[in-house]
């Protein structure tokens, strides 16, 4: 899962990608669990995207400013 989220660039991508890691919290919640034993990993991938800059609209589809900040406010 770290490998396919790291330096993603697309933004559904990037949406897709932190609800798996919402959901893979959610399954294995336990602080020494799998997920616990991944979380630094995923914190340092996760971190190299805020703060957020968009560059270019893209005219295929619609995603906000703010559907994608509250997307990534629940990782």
């Amino acid at each position: 899962m770290c490998e396919a989220i790291d330096e993603e660039k697309d933004p559904e991508c990037l949406k897709l990608s932190f609800n798996l890691v919402e959901a893979v919290m959610k399954l294995f919640p336990d602080p020494s669990g799998l997920a616990a034993q991944y979380a630094s990993e995923v914190f340092e991938i996760l971190s190299k995207y805020y703060p957020i800059y968009f560059t270019h609209v893209c005219r295929l589809t619609v995603l906000t400013f703010k559907a994608f900040s509250c997307a990534l406010l629940f990782y």
